[in-house]
Formats: structure tokens, sequence, C-alpha cells
């Protein structure tokens, strides 16, 4: 009777221990990092479905499926959910986004901007990189490179189960049209005319034959397609007060240089200013600062500046005149000045005798600025790229995409800034 009253209650508890153990977790097949600074994981690929977690800049997941470019993600609390892998930094980029914030707290500033409404700070020069960082309305920021990168555009995400085409229903009187049309038949065509007896030499005509033998080859049929131009973007370099890192539109932002010295960019957008002294104003009883400034055309350009010019506050007159003025030139960052009753400032402009970049280096002589050096500038290589995201992929799943690193121009504006 003992044993028969104890057999129950020993089979009870190997069911009851057997319900508690839930479904074995999916297998984890790479690790990745939340990109954007909010990043909603929803419980299927459809961007309507409900969202599941949001993630925040940094934030660790684990990676337990792929579909195409869409990955599941588990978090730190187990909760799983879809989400674009375009979204997601591997372990180097992170770390790589770490250094480089360390390395910008140390690279020289080409002036401040404000912006008038948050923006954005993306990890890369695209619309599309992950927005890692935000810049407060009013808030300053440092910037420190610019760059020019093709826009892109990204398809839409597309919702697998809602992508089907499907046709509006035609009005009546258009399918009765269609049906009478159906029922009365179409005349027989005409023959084809014969083609003319010197067709051969006319299909030569107007085609370009480089090598003269009667018949354009593939690449001269290329060269004579014309070239669709790309839709360039302007992307300046910032560092925020708290050292952050990273790209926005330049568009966005404004020179914080006086509105006595910016009436006079005359339609073309600066692109850095330097403080080259103070002068005391004893009729107006106040400090005034001499500027060094460059300019561009709002065109985007691969280079960062197009004309450079030296204002002087004049004291007698109670304004800012001109001491010294170049146009027309291709100049890149850095920009270096140094401020004091003899200023001196150095530029990196495009020789157009032998098309080599000098560093050209002027001195307040007198009441005149004076090139006093001339050396020739050579820039940094670029190093090599960084891997992205890394997933393990299970047999049959097909390779994922793999997401691009920081771009070559940002390690090649840093090289720019180190000191030759």
């Amino acid at each position: 009777m003992h044993r028969s009253a104890t057999f129950p209650i020993v089979l009870l508890t190997i069911l009851l221990s057997g319900c508690t153990e839930g479904p074995s977790k999916a297998r984890v097949i790479g690790e990745a990092y939340a990109g954007p600074l909010t990043l909603n994981i929803r419980k299927e690929i459809s961007p309507t479905s409900k969202v599941a977690a949001t993630l925040h800049h940094g934030d660790y997941v684990e990676i337990i499926a792929v579909k195409r470019r869409f990955v599941k993600v588990r978090t730190k609390q187990g909760v799983e959910g879809w989400t674009d892998q375009r979204q997601l930094m591997s372990t180097e980029q992170m770390k790589e986004l770490k250094e480089f914030a360390a390395r910008a707290a140390h690279l020289p500033t080409s002036g401040k901007a404000t912006v008038y409404s948050t923006l954005n700070i993306h990890s890369e020069p695209s619309r599309f990189a992950p927005s890692v960082y935000q810049i407060v309305e009013g808030s300053p920021v440092d910037v420190i490179g610019h760059t020019v990168a093709a826009r892109v555009a990204q398809a839409p995400p597309v919702d697998p189960v809602k992508a089907r085409l499907v046709r509006p229903p035609e009005p009546k009187a258009k399918r009765k049209k269609e049906k009478e049309k159906e029922r009365t038949p179409a005349p027989p065509r005409a023959p084809a005319p014969a083609p003319p007896p010197n067709w051969l030499e006319l299909s030569k005509m107007g085609r370009v034959d480089a090598d003269g033998d009667g018949i354009p080859d593939e690449r001269e049929r290329e060269d004579t397609k014309s070239a669709v131009p790309e839709k360039l973007e302007d992307w300046s370099l910032v560092r925020t007060k708290e050292g952050k890192a990273g790209w926005v539109l330049t568009r966005m932002l404004t020179m914080a240089i006086p509105d006595e010295v910016a009436q006079y960019a005359e339609g073309k957008r600066i692109t850095s200013y330097f403080n080259l002294g103070t002068v005391h104003d004893d009729a107006l009883e106040t400090d005034k600062h001499n500027w060094l400034w460059t300019t561009r055309t709002e065109t985007p350009v691969p280079y960062d500046f197009d004309s450079f010019r030296v204002f002087f506050w004049n004291r007698k007159k109670h304004r800012y005149e001109t001491y010294y003025i170049e146009k027309n030139v291709e100049g890149y960052f850095p920009v270096e000045a140094k401020a004091g009753p003899a200023p001196v400032f150095s530029v990196i402009v495009r020789d157009d005798d032998d098309n080599k970049l000098y560093k050209k280096t002027f001195t307040f002589i007198g009441y005149k600025f004076f090139l006093t050096a001339k050396t020739q500038y050579t820039m940094p290589v670029e190093p090599e790229k960084a891997k992205g995201v890394q997933i393990a992929q299970n047999a049959g799943e097909g390779d994922a995409e793999t997401k691009p690193s920081l771009t070559d121009r940002l390690k090649n504006l840093l090289g720019r800034f180190r000191s030759k």
C-alpha cells in the first residue's frame, strides 16, 4: 500500500517538472550592437508588426536567425525580435567608433557651428547610416572635417506579406469597350519593307571607331554613352562638447562667426574661421577680433574651400576691412592660424602649374600679409577598411549582407590633421 501510494506522487512530480521546462532557445549565430539612438525590434519582419522591445545605441544583442537583410535578435533581457541588419554594428565597428571619438578629441577645430533644430549625428557620411548621437537645438559643435559623398537612394522596406501587386478595378465602361475590341478582328499587318542595298554602310554612320577597323568594339561603345551625374552631398565631421564625433549634413550647420563679418560671404558658405588677434576700439569702448576665414560655393566639391580672406578691424572707420584675399583656389584642411601682434596662418592649396599640393605660410609684416614659406604637402595614405558585421550562418540559410564600416574618407580626414 505504501508503494502504490507513492507511485502517483512520483509520476506527478516528473510531469510537473517537464511542464516547467520551456522551449529550447535558438542557438546564437552572431553578435552585434544597436546602431541608431533608438531601435525598435519587432515580433515579425513586417514594419507594421508589434514592437517587441526598444534598444538604444550600443545595446548588445545576439543574432539567432537571418532572412535576407533582416535578422532576428535576442536582447540581454531575453526578448526576441526582427530588425534590418543595416541598423546593427559589429564589435569592431563599436570599438572603432570609440577609438575615433578619443582621437577626435585632439583634432584641431575649423571653428564652431550651431544648429537651429535637433540634428542627428551619423556614423558615416550618409543619410542612411545609423544616427549614433544628436545635437540639441542651439548647442555649439566643433567642425573638424569635410567630405563629399554620393547620395544613394535606399529602397523602402518591403513587407513580404503585403508586397503583392493588386490591380485596381477598372471602370465598367472601359471594360465594355475592351470586350468590343476583342470581338472585332484586327486587319492583317502589312509586310515589312526590305532593307536598302547599302544598309551595312548606313549602320556604321555616327558610330565611333577609334581603332579604324570599321567596327566599334565594346570599349568604344561604352565611351560614347553619356555618363549619368551622381547627386553629391556635403558632409561635415563635428565634435560635441561631450566629446562625441560623427557626420552631419553641412547645410544644417551655421558657422558661429560674428554677423559683422559673415555679411561679406557673398552667397558662399563659410567653411572655417580663425581668430587672428584682438583689437580695442576706444571710441566704441569694445574689443573686436581680426579674422581669417575660408569659403566655397554651395555646390558640393571634393575640396574644402575655394577662397580665403583676412579681415582686420579699422579703429578709425569702426568697421571690418579686407587685408588679404585669394580666390579661385583648391584648398584643403587643416588650416592653421596663430593670433598675436604679428599673426601667422598657413593653408594647403593646389598649385595650377604642377598640379601638386603646397602648404603656404603667410605672415603679417608691417600692414600687409606676405608669403613667407611654401613647402610641398603630401596627403596621408588611406588606411584599410575595417571589417563589417560578421554573422555565422546555418547550413542552407544563405549569405547575409555585411554592414559597411566607417568610410575611408573619415579615416583619410583623420590622417590629414596629423601634423607633418
